[in-house]
């Protein structure tokens, strides 16, 4: 015995769920006047829609047919009840997700139901149209747009988003590599970067392998007026790239070079990579564009450091050391004398110094104003000192060694000049303190530090002036 039920839907709008549950009253007749000791019941949903309009291609009837059974059996228990149905009766919960078109033919009305549906359906109407596609897909991942009385359908567009990983080798920049030598080639192998790029779904549409345009663009040393590293295939900073790409990895080398010896060996070299990605139509779907996800990050960067020359327990250890003069200056006449120099000697006698720095106290009255290299050993041209006073109330001013390794053995030589106040008061002596400290973090010793004492005395300026006398 069968009975058919048909759930007419007037309209619905997309994404919308329609539930129906079908009951009834089961009777054990069968039980008592068969001799079966159990029943089967069969329930079936199939989706209904005007076939002289749209048809299904092959092999898509499995898509909108789905059938459920259930089997009933009574079992005696000492309860008084004398049967129980061991599972739920000839019913069927039917969660459908209508989709309605308004076609120049007019709408396709129906309805879908099943326990789970995999994949979808192509509707080919008569009149040669297109195809409309419906995912069916779990989840109600990209569904139907569908828009009642604008005779127009829409598919989701695929979201696109896209991984990226940069990696240098070698990982650090040997010494032998970036340190200025004699006898040692102007330009120099630096080594390769390898930048891979996954583009994928999210989520996914099982819409096939989709092509995309991406285009990506590589910088070394960004922020940096002369790039200390370049690319061997375009000889600057910059390098671009093109590529069509599905839903896999890509990966690509490029070579690095080193154009000349670094002498700014503190901040690693940094390499940067900016992407963007246009995807391209899909025919079989309408055209249908993927689109790079809004939040997607598109800047990425790497850096590659530069060897430091600590020794085998990789602790860099400096011996750092300071001294100062007055430049031949045996007596600060306040008034007369408006600047002071102070000759200022540091060395490093231990492993490489990182972030070396020399700091000057002075009493109220003298203010900093410049510090000028007189000499460097070993020779360098970049070298400069970055000096600053911070609060005037502090009355000490801070000069590192700028960008540079102070290396072992290497030497400078400075002068700082100060200003001296005209209405100063500095006593009968005048002191100054300067010492010499570093990111290393050694010790202090005596020759860290070092001071300056100079006599002082005061102008004085006498005005004669001649007054009449009365006799």
């Amino acid at each position: 015995m069968c009975l058919r039920i048909q759930c007419d839907i007037a309209s619905f709008g997309s994404q919308e769920e329609f539930g129906v549950a079908l009951t009834s009253n089961l009777s054990f007749d069968w039980y008592i006047k068969t001799p079966h000791n159990h029943l089967q019941v069969v329930s079936t949903a199939e989706i209904l829609f005007d076939d002289r309009r749209f048809a299904l291609p092959s092999g898509q009837e499995v898509l909108v047919r789905a059938q459920t059974e259930t089997k009933v059996e009574p079992y005696e228990v000492y309860d008084p009840v004398p049967l129980i149905v061991g599972s739920s009766v000839g019913g069927l919960v039917l969660l459908a997700l209508i989709t309605a078109a308004l076609y120049k033919d007019g709408p396709v009305l129906g309805a879908v139901g099943s326990y789970s549906w995999s994949g979808g359906a192509f509707l080919y109407p008569q009149n040669k149209k297109p195809p409309t596609f419906i995912n069916m897909s779990q989840e109600n991942l990209d569904m139907m747009d569908s828009y009642l009385g604008e005779r127009r359908l829409w598919l989701t567009r695929p979201v696109l988003r896209v991984w990226v990983d940069i990696r240098i080798t070698p990982a650090e920049i040997a010494r032998s590599v970036f340190e200025c030598r004699e006898n040692t080639a102007s330009i120099r192998d630096l080594g390769d970067a390898t930048v891979c790029l996954r583009v994928h779904e999210s989520p996914r549409t099982r819409l096939g392998n989709l092509q995309s345009d991406v285009t990506f663009d590589l910088t070394l040393d960004p922020g940096h007026l002369s790039p200390r590293a370049i690319f061997k295939e375009t000889n600057t900073r910059h390098l671009s790239r093109v590529r069509v790409l599905g839903l896999r990895q890509h990966c690509e080398d490029v070579k690095l070079l080193l154009p000349a010896c670094v002498e700014d060996a503190m901040i690693p070299i940094t390499l940067s990579l900016n992407f963007s990605l246009v995807g391209q139509p899909i025919p079989s779907f309408g055209n249908l564009q993927p689109i790079l996800a809004p939040d997607t990050r598109r800047h990425f960067t790497t850096s590659l450091p530069f060897e430091k020359n600590c020794g085998d327990d990789h602790v860099c250890q400096d011996d750092l050391g300071i001294t100062v003069d007055a430049s031949g200056l045996e007596t600060l006449v306040v008034g007369n004398t408006l600047e002071l120099n102070m000759g200022v000697k540091v060395w490093n006698e231990g492993e490489d110094s990182y972030g070396t720095t020399v700091t000057f106290s002075y009493p109220p009255g003298l203010s900093y104003r410049r510090a000028t290299v007189t000499q460097s050993r070993p020779p360098s041209r970049s070298l400069q000192l970055a000096c600053d006073s911070g609060s005037q109330d502090a009355w000490s001013t801070r000069c590192s060694l700028k960008h540079i390794i102070f290396r072992e053995g290497a030497q400078v030589t400075f002068v700082a000049t100060f200003d001296v106040s005209p209405k100063a008061i500095l006593g009968d002596r005048l002191l100054l303190m300067a010492n010499v400290s570093s990111e290393n973090n050694s010790p202090r010793t005596s020759r860290t530090t070092s001071r300056l004492e100079l006599p002082v005395k005061y102008s004085v300026y006498i005005v004669v002036s001649r007054c009449r006398s009365r006799t």
